[in-house]
């Protein structure tokens, strides 16, 4: 039961505001012995949070990042933590090409050799 308070207090902390506050966490630093009963926890949570208007019914977890600009460069750098090497845990997606509703993304960039140090403002947790 700890490791499933643990991913829900995480998915809390990075995808709350749809990511977009300076306190979310963007970052995971897991000990490599509960690394995947933890994954096994916080990536099916992750997936089942609702994306869409603040204020639709029944009322999502999280709305859109602040505009489309904003979603496209979270989209490029989630792709380009892929090519670098990074394995996708929980894809991020855009469901409408013209909004800017993200869902959330999980990578585990472990393996990504010298993984830029940039701020990324949304809802995707490395």
């Amino acid at each position: 039961p700890r490791l499933a308070d643990a991913a829900a207090i995480i998915v809390q902390s990075a995808f709350a505001t749809t990511g977009q506050r300076c306190t979310a966490a963007r970052r995971l630093i897991v000990k490599e012995s509960v690394h995947e009963a933890l994954m096994a926890e916080l990536v099916p949570l992750a997936r089942r949070l609702m994306v869409g208007d603040p204020l639709g019914e029944p009322q999502p977890f999280m709305g859109p990042v602040i505009d489309n600009r904003a979603a496209e460069m979270l989209m490029q750098s989630f792709v380009a933590l892929l090519t670098a090497g990074g394995r996708p845990l929980l894809h991020m997606r855009r469901s409408v090409p013209d909004l800017p509703f993200l869902s959330p993304g999980i990578i585990d960039v472990t393996d990504v050799p010298d993984r830029p140090d940039i701020e990324l403002f949304g809802p995707l947790l490395q």
